[in-house]
């Protein structure tokens, strides 16, 4: 991105009020859903490399800080009664082995 990372930050995440989470209505068709989805992830993994460069830290520790936040997250709606934790941390897994191919894929210099 040509401009600083604040900057890209608040670019990404600067739409319709980013600051207030709430479920996408039914009318939202998926590809507006996944728009949202990719731009937050985008604007984490920005936040996290910004952090992890300030802080000295290896892309092992991004990756280890990363399944934390992401055990949290399936723990803390498992907790909730969504669904199980089993189920939760499978698909959380396919998720992660799905975008990693993918992004493995990709020319290098496409990658942030």
């Amino acid at each position: 991105m040509p401009y600083g990372n604040t900057a890209a930050i608040r670019a990404l995440t600067c739409g319709r009020q980013p600051f207030r989470i709430e479920q996408l209505g039914k009318t939202t068709s998926r590809l507006v859903e996944a728009r949202h989805v990719t731009r937050l992830a985008d604007a984490l993994l920005i936040a996290a490399a910004e952090h992890a460069q300030d802080a000295g830290l290896s892309e092992g520790a991004l990756l280890g800080a990363f399944a934390i936040a992401l055990g949290r997250v399936t723990g803390s709606a498992a907790r909730e009664g969504r669904q199980s934790v089993t189920l939760l941390m499978e698909h959380v897994a396919d998720q992660v082995r799905r975008v990693a191919r993918l992004e493995f894929g990709r020319r290098s210099w496409v990658l942030q």
